[in-house]
């Protein structure tokens, strides 16, 4: 099989490498590992911040200034330059009017968003109708009386103005299962999408062991066994010095 183009052939290596130095950390915190972190945050910072400059400063910004199809963009670009100006000393103090806009804006934008979809979206789900006419039949709405029945148990759960005696303690019982389901459902989910990127990060691994990408899972792999075992003999030594 024909070997990949050889820039498609760095990326390769150099992707493995980064996957087995961060999976170093699986047998304890070394300078790989925080080789592959650092390269990891670097290389993200980086390409999120020339994403961001071509996708929106260039076309909204530096283009509409440039041809002078809106003045007031203006405003925009002296709080960039204030920001940068963080990095000069004598004129930091500049930048916290850019800031204090920035926070003003980005408050006025989210705020809104977030008690709509964190307020309103669930208020609006409990109080959906329990019921719906079907012609001459009532039919209820199992979903609707669930969370109902959710929402007034986990409330009653954190209602501490009365002692959780009698009914308001199976009320309280209620809620603390509901938590539980909700809490479990959310680790669930964030576990399942860690294990879909390590399946991801192994199915690589695999497909670049072998001789089409030169054996760079092998090769790497030895490297970096090679290269903790000395940090290893290295690190007992300095330790038992010091002692």
């Amino acid at each position: 099989m024909e070997p990949p183009p050889l820039s498609d052939l760095i990326g390769v290596w150099v992707s493995v490498a980064c996957t087995l130095f961060l999976l170093s950390f699986l047998y304890r915190d070394n300078p790989l590992y925080k080789v592959g972190e650092n390269l990891f945050v670097g290389v993200s910072m980086g390409y999120y911040a020339i994403r961001y400059y071509y996708d929106t400063i260039h076309p909204k910004l530096t283009m509409e200034l440039w041809n002078g199809t809106d003045r007031w963009m203006i405003v925009p670009a002296i709080m960039t330059v204030l920001l940068f100006m963080r990095f000069i000393k004598p004129l930091a103090w500049t930048s916290r009017y850019a800031y204090a806009a920035l926070m003003g804006i980005v408050s006025g934008l989210a705020i809104p968003r977030f008690v709509t979809s964190n307020l309103m979206t669930p208020m609006s789900a409990t109080v959906k109708p329990l019921l719906t006419v079907s012609g001459d039949s009532t039919v209820p709405m199992y979903p609707a009386i669930i969370i109902l029945i959710g929402v007034v148990t986990v409330l009653t759960y954190f209602f501490y103005s009365i002692e959780h005696k009698g009914p308001v303690k199976w009320l309280a019982t209620a809620g603390i299962y509901f938590l539980m389901v909700s809490f479990g459902t959310s680790f669930g989910l964030t576990v399942m999408g860690r294990v879909s990127l390590l399946i991801g990060r192994c199915d690589d691994l695999i497909m670049y062991a072998g001789g089409r990408y030169f054996y760079a899972t092998p090769i790497l792999l030895a490297g970096t066994a090679l290269v903790l075992l000395l940090w290893d003999r290295h690190d007992s030594r300095k330790q038992a010095a010091k002692a």
